[in-house]
């Protein structure tokens, strides 16, 4: 019994089913390589920039005077958010500007622009205001030393270089630079965009990598079309970066200032206030000094008085940041830090509060003020709004209770004081208005100095390691990598082609084919060859002409010498002078043509044969031989008792082969065939032949084959390569299980044998035919004719 195929396809048998369709390999990858070095051809030239920075962190840096918490808040950074910073749109945007970036200057080379950049004969200078949001292309080309022509769409004109001219409604200044007199009369391609498009641009080709995870070096990488230009962005990026960071960094310190300076006004007039009422009492009243009347209460006094001085310009500086608080609510504006109200829960929630802003404002740069990030960081301040002025509230009420206790041990003792003058006591609380405001005036001028020393300390937040550089030689496109990928391509796209026919192809090609499908004995493989044609349509051919050549060693040859051994050795036990009948599925099969080859073979291993032609309807074998009209042959015997062997009998029709026509067609084949006479000639034919070749109708179409199988030893079933579909072979199999077929073998006829394999005399052959109104075929050499 067959067994089943699991193992796939073999990878052997694939790769000669490829080579055998070499050709369609070799036209996709021309196609493909040629479209891929045109495609190259075209492409700008991208050159690779690289930069090292690292990024400065305070913990890590010695500072020659210690600000302590302050000083940490404010030269605070994010790995992550530095990372963002620097690929931000508005970062990029400030250094195309500052570059004039958005401007390329190229020049044709073949098939390819070429940036040049610095390089370009002449610098467009444009003003900003008006050209950030310009688009447009014009060409340029020196005419003389001192002017260039410029076309803009189909307008042409010459200006005079350094003259201020309208270029799509922009300003425009073109002046000449050094390499000016080198493109005289060639023509450059300049080519404006929006700085919005070109920023983007530039993000899209930029790489900020952190080369370890927790470390502080940044790797920046950009792809350009110059590598000029490439170094300056870099270059530019890491300074606007710098300039962006510290005005950031200052910005909590001037807003700091502005608080300070606007309570010292307020302090500075109360302060006079004081001093003046203090000045008219003693004037009014002629008192220069107090006198120590009471010891005591003095010493007392004096202390008491002291420390609610403290505790009142810690009340005012605390009133005054919930002042600043509510008067700014709505305004997201970073708040004072460390007023001296020494509450760690105020210091840590208004750091926490200016952090918050400037992570907000971060996002509003990145994003917009309505995203929905935006948003919760805003509503993180408003609750950290109310904390501080939760913790402000309670600050002040501790410090009123404190007051209030220490304001109630005074009473106590200016109670003892109770001989005092009433101008001594007025005296004293003149005098102690004057000490807080000059203790609270002291203590802001003290913060303003150590802000104005903290805004001073304010440094860079990148230090450059390694300044951008880069390489002369393009990192894209690579011409090896695009040739090797179009050449993939090019071999993928038929092989996938040939992969998806060959699974759909439910065609019998091969031997293993068959076997996998019926259980029927193989006989041979017979390999392609074509015929010979006629040289003119109606020339009949008066000698068939096979494949079959004793003279040379072909693969053919071999073949059909092979096929009649096998013959031989399939034959039944004790059958002499086999009869053998060709028969098929259908038409086309070749079955004429692998019976002249049998013949010729067993011709020339001196057997006697004669040939009959069963195809008593269409008669192809007898047309081969010119005997198909008026020729009395097969026919006419049967039903003519008067005819004998001799007159249908034709000799030497090929060399050492006899041939008996089909004669005339009659109009009941099969019926003709069951008549006893055909028994008796084939007998007649046993006792003179050593073979007997009957060249049958296909099998199942008319019932020729099976009236017929009471005579025949051996049935030869030809099947075409490419012809039959494989579904066809579980009827085979059935026919030779049911035993409708004597001794059934199969030919594949047209069988695809590669170079490489087969009979071993690397002989390529390849053939094909096909038969002319229903039966007809051709045949000839796989050789070339010399």
């Amino acid at each position: 019994m067959r067994e089943n195929n699991k193992n796939g396809v073999n990878i052997v048998d694939l790769f000669f089913y490829f080579l055998s369709h070499w050709y369609w390999f070799v036209l996709s990858v021309a196609i493909c390589v040629g479209y891929a070095y045109f495609h190259y051809s075209r492409q700008q030239h991208m050159f690779r920039s690289d930069a090292t920075i690292i990024i400065k962190d305070p913990s890590n840096t010695r500072t020659t005077v210690q600000l302590g918490t302050y000083s940490n808040l404010i030269n605070h950074v994010s790995m992550s958010n530095e990372i963002l910073q620097l690929q931000s749109r508005a970062l990029m945007k400030d250094v195309v500007c500052a570059l004039d970036a958005d401007v390329d200057y190229l020049v044709k080379d073949r098939l390819r622009n070429v940036e040049l950049y610095n390089m370009a004969p002449v610098r467009m200078f444009l003003s900003r205001k008006e050209a950030d949001l310009a688009s447009f292309e014009l060409r340029v080309s020196p005419v003389s030393a001192d002017s260039i022509q410029i076309k803009e769409n189909s307008a042409s004109r010459i200006v005079a270089l350094g003259d201020t001219i309208q270029v799509c409604g922009c300003q425009a200044v073109f002046k000449p630079t050094s390499e000016y007199g080198q493109y005289m009369g060639k023509e450059v391609l300049l080519r404006k965009k929006s700085s919005f498009a070109a920023a983007g641009a530039f993000i899209s080709r930029l790489k900020v990598l952190q080369t370890e995870e927790d470390g502080s070096i940044l790797q920046l990488s950009l792809m350009d079309y110059a590598f000029r230009r490439a170094d300056d962005v870099l270059n530019m990026l890491v300074e606007k970066y710098n300039d962006d960071a510290i005005r950031e960094k200052n910005r909590i310190a001037v807003n700091t200032a502005a608080f300070i300076n606007e309570r010292l006004i307020i302090i500075q007039n109360e302060l006079g206030n004081v001093e003046d009422s203090l000045a008219k009492f003693k004037s009014s009243e002629k008192i220069m000094n107090v006198e120590t009347a009471a010891s005591d209460y003095l010493s007392q006094s004096k202390g008491y008085g002291t420390e609610i001085v403290e505790l009142e310009t810690k009340i005012g500086m605390a009133q005054y940041l919930k002042d600043y608080l509510l008067s700014s609510f709505r305004n997201f504006e970073t708040i004072p830090i460390n007023m001296g109200l020494d509450d760690p829960n105020i210091d840590l929630a208004v750091k926490s509060y200016n952090n918050t802003i400037r992570e907000r404002e971060r996002l509003v740069r990145a994003g917009s003020e309505s995203s929905p990030a935006v948003r919760q960081k805003e509503n993180e301040l408003y609750s950290l709004r109310e904390d501080i002025l939760g913790f402000v509230d309670n600050r002040i009420s501790t410090l009123k209770v404190q007051k209030r206790s220490l304001s109630d041990r005074e009473k106590e003792s200016l109670r003892k004081f109770t001989t005092m003058p009433t101008k001594a006591r007025e005296l004293l609380s003149i005098e102690r208005q004057q000490k807080i405001k000059e203790s609270l005036y002291m203590f802001l001028l003290n913060k303003r100095e150590e802000n104005a020393l903290t805004q001073a300390m304010a440094d860079n937040n990148a230090r450059m390691i390694d300044a951008a550089s880069s390489s002369w030689t393009p990192v894209y496109p690579s011409r090896n990598k695009l040739l090797m990928l179009a050449l993939l391509i090019g071999l993928m796209i038929p092989g996938c082609i040939l992969i998806f026919r060959l699974l759909l192809d439910t065609r019998i090609h091969s031997r293993k084919d068959i076997e996998e499908g019926t259980d029927m004995p193989f006989l041979a493989d017979i390999p392609f060859a074509r015929e010979k044609k006629r040289k003119k349509k109606d020339e009949p051919q008066t000698v068939p002409v096979t494949a079959y050549n004793n003279a040379k060693a072909k693969l053919f040859t071999e073949a059909v010498r092979l096929m009649c051994t096998n013959i031989d050795y399939m034959r039944p036990e004790g059958c002499t002078n086999p009869v053998l009948l060709t028969t098929s599925f259908s038409v086309s099969a070749g079955k004429t043509f692998i019976t002249t080859n049998i013949a010729a073979c067993l011709s020339d291993a001196r057997k006697r044969v004669v040939l009959l032609d069963m195809d008593l309807r269409k008669r192809t074998m007898s047309d081969f031989f010119s005997m198909k009209h008026g020729t009395t042959g097969l026919s006419n015997y049967i039903y003519d008792d008067s005819l004998t062997l001799e007159n249908i009998l034709h000799r030497e029709v090929m060399k050492g082969v006899d041939f008996i026509p089909a004669g005339h067609i009659p109009p009941n084949p099969a019926e003709l065939l069951s008549r006893s006479r055909f028994d008796d000639l084939i007998a007649m034919l046993k006792r003179e032949y050593d073979y007997i070749l009957l060249d049958g109708v296909p099998v199942n179409v008319v019932a020729d084959t099976m009236v017929v199988q009471r005579l025949v030893d051996m049935n030869l079933f030809i099947i075409r390569n490419g012809k039959v579909d494989r579904r066809a072979l579980p009827e085979l199999d059935s026919l030779y299980k049911e035993e409708r077929l004597k001794s059934p073998s199969i030919i594949l006829n047209g069988g695809s044998i590669s170079k490489s394999f087969g009979y071993g005399y690397g002989y390529g052959y390849g053939y094909g035919y096909g038969y002319g109104y229903g039966y007809g075929y051709g045949y000839g050499y796989g050789e070339k004719e010399k």
